[in-house]
């Protein structure tokens, strides 16, 4: 142990058992060790025992934080609680597994009194159709970040990887930020081979064109313009500029077809326009009927992948080219109506 020192980092951490709570207040020390200053335990009572491990564990650092209180008053301190019953453990994240799992090895590290396995309600298999043994399921407490949540988790025979499945990720968020990263030592490189891809203008879907098909013949539908609010009306205007300028629209004085444009304000400074094609083009469009893959089916497919590429186009659809007949269909009407390119 060590005397107390203002002047160096605090470390407070806090842990509960099914029969006490225990806190530690350590200094980290300019070597990078902790050396605890105090510490302080406590016998759970009749009633105590009955809350959950999750509950206990909110226990233990209320405990901790009042018995360090002369200590911690006025000082920055980090809290430590354990993520998985009292373990850190680190997981693979794969959103092909439809349920969380952990090996036996990691079951048994998660105390001296593990929670009590119950039989698996479910049948699990490898990718290639191989039945996977199971020691049961039981409820662990699970911590990231400043998270904390009661979840099942199923126990595996075996040295198997422990995955975060699906069912987890409904509870907790992650930071995908920190799990899904591109270890790259020259970005640049990258940058500089590809210039069509990550150039700052807006680009465009090349080899094809987008056609609106409407049932024929169809009465053409015009709606004149509607009138803007005050305060929109130089950020409609400055909105409509920018998009003539990266060639999105451009000005017409005639068309058969319109509908008024519906500002939307994305932020402070600026505005999105909208087309109300409600009112004309898609009472008459006939819908695309190509069927939308289910999530199910692109997990399969995407499962037993090593490499994924996450792709975001900057103002996607504002890079599809329409053809010359579905360009009259869509023109969007304001005081100087516009044609989309």
């Amino acid at each position: 142990m060590t005397h107390y020192n203002p002047d160096l980092p605090l470390n407070l951490a806090a842990d509960a058992s099914p029969y006490g709570v225990v806190a530690v207040l350590s200094h980290v020390m300019s070597d990078g060790t902790e050396t605890p200053v105090a510490f302080a335990f406590r016998s759970l009572s009749p009633m105590d025992k009955n809350y959950s491990q999750l509950d206990k564990e909110a226990l233990a650092i209320v405990f901790g934080i009042k018995k360090c209180h002369q200590y911690l008053f006025g000082c920055k301190f980090q809290l430590i609680s354990d993520p998985l019953n009292g373990q850190a453990l680190s997981m693979e994240l794969d959103i092909g597994a439809t349920f969380s799992v952990i090996n036996e090895d990691t079951y048994r590290s998660l105390g001296k009194y593990p929670p009590k396995l119950g039989p698996a309600q479910t049948l699990l298999r490898t990718y290639l159709g191989e039945k996977i043994p199971l020691l049961g399921s039981c409820t662990v407490k699970v911590g990231y970040g400043k998270q904390a949540v009661e979840l099942p988790v199923i126990v595996v025979q075996g040295r198997r990887a422990s995955l975060f499945g699906r069912d987890w990720l409904r509870h907790v968020r992650l930071d995908l930020g920190t799990v899904l990263r591109v270890d790259c030592d020259d970005v640049q490189s990258i940058l500089n081979s590809h210039p069509d891809v990550f150039k700052k203008e807006l680009g465009e879907m090349k080899d094809t064109k987008v056609n609106i098909y409407i049932t024929v013949p169809s009465q053409p539908r015009f709606s004149k313009h509607r009138n803007i609010a005050y305060a929109l009306r130089d950020k409609v205007e400055n909105e409509l500029k920018r998009l003539e300028q990266q060639g999105v629209i451009k000005p017409v004085k005639y068309s058969e077809w319109a509908a008024p444009i519906l500002p939307v304000k994305s932020d402070q400074s600026s505005v999105r326009i909208c087309g109300d094609y409600k009112l004309t083009v898609n009472q008459v469009a006939k819908p695309d009927c190509y069927p939308i893959p289910r999530i199910e089916d692109m997990f399969v497919s995407l499962s037993g992948g090593q490499k994924f590429t996450k792709l975001d186009m900057s103002n996607a659809y504002k890079q599809l080219v329409l053809d010359d007949e579905s360009k009259k269909l869509s023109t969007p009407t304001s005081v100087i109506s516009r044609e989309p390119q």
